[in-house]
Order: structure tokens, then sequence, then C-alpha cells
């Protein structure tokens, strides 16, 4: 089997699936074992340590919470999370720094930030915003002349100024402020 490609018995099984169509079945059941594991974890009492030690480290440690054990649950489970992730991500065939450019990043700190960065459905949320947000820009444009310089940067553009909009008008991002109202 070649990297990126189906296996054989999956072929035979399915009949003929295109590369893309072979990343969605290979990567939904895992996206949403991790939804449901992360969605579990921060409802549990685990979650709520996590929380509160996130809101106020000292306070946490004043009520008990081994707050160094606790980052280091942390740190193996998000490193877990971003294992499977490159694992999965290597089934593409390549895997090298040209493959991670400094837009990448920047593209997933604006999702993250858009959406919110303490909840789920804000990371959810903020990728839709950022992914979408393109093809909106080429349907609009679609009825005026525009130079190609324009039309290739106008995305980046806009992500930058609803980026700065949302720092400055409500920090906490599109769910975050949901988050605040949901409280009173």
């Amino acid at each position: 089997m070649e990297a990126g490609y189906p296996p054989a018995w999956l072929t035979n099984l399915i009949g003929e699936i295109s590369f893309e169509e072979w990343e969605l079945y290979l990567v939904l059941p895992f996206a949403l074992l991790a939804l449901f594991f992360a969605s579990n974890i921060l409802l549990s009492r685990t979650g709520r340590v996590w929380k509160s030690i996130r809101d106020h480290e000292s306070a946490s440690a004043l009520s008990g919470i081994n707050f160094s054990r606790e980052k280091i649950y942390v740190f193996i489970i998000s490193s877990a999370f971003a294992g499977v992730a490159g694992a999965l991500y290597g089934m593409r065939g390549i895997v090298a720094p040209s493959v991670y450019p400094v837009s990448l990043s920047l593209t997933l700190l604006t999702a993250a930030v858009l959406g919110g960065i303490r909840s789920i459905a804000g990371a959810f949320i903020g990728t839709v915003i950022v992914v979408f947000l393109p093809d909106l820009i080429n349907l609009v444009l679609g009825n005026f002349e525009t130079s190609t310089q324009v039309a290739d940067y106008l995305p980046f553009l806009l992500s930058g100024i609803l980026l700065i909009a949302t720092v400055v008008i409500n920090p906490a991002g599109v769910m975050g402020g949901s988050h605040h109202h949901k409280k009173k």
C-alpha cells in the first residue's frame, strides 16, 4: 500500500474511491472519537479541575488541587490528541516543514480566536468561518471585475480584520460571548 491511498481490501469492499473520500473515511471516525473524549473530559470532575486551574491557579491550589499533576495530565492528553492527528496527517504521504507554512499556523490561530478558545463549539465555529470565508468572498467578487491580486489577498485581509475586531470587541470569541450569557 502506498502512503495516502486506501488499502486494497477497502477498495474491494466499497469500490473505487477518491483520495479525498479516503481521507474523510479515515479521519472522520478519529475526529468523532476525539470530540467525544474531549467533551466528556470537559464535563467530568477532571474537566472542572482543569477549568479551575485555568481560571485561578492559586485558588485551585488552596482548595487542595495538585495543579502540577493536573498540568502533566493535560500535557499527556493533549499530546495524545496531537500524536493521533500527526499520524493521520502522515497518511497523506508527505510530512515535511514545507507542508506547514506560517500562513497555516496563522489560519489555525485565527480560527481559534474567532470562535473562542475556551469551547469546542467555538473552535468549530471559528473553523467554519475561516474555511468558508474565501468561498464567500469569491461568490461576492464574482459579480465584480477585480484583479487576481485583490482576489488572492482579500480573504487574508478580511480574516485579519475579523481577528482584530474580535480581539477588540469580544476577546473571548463568538462562543465566549454566549458562554457569559449562559451563566446569568
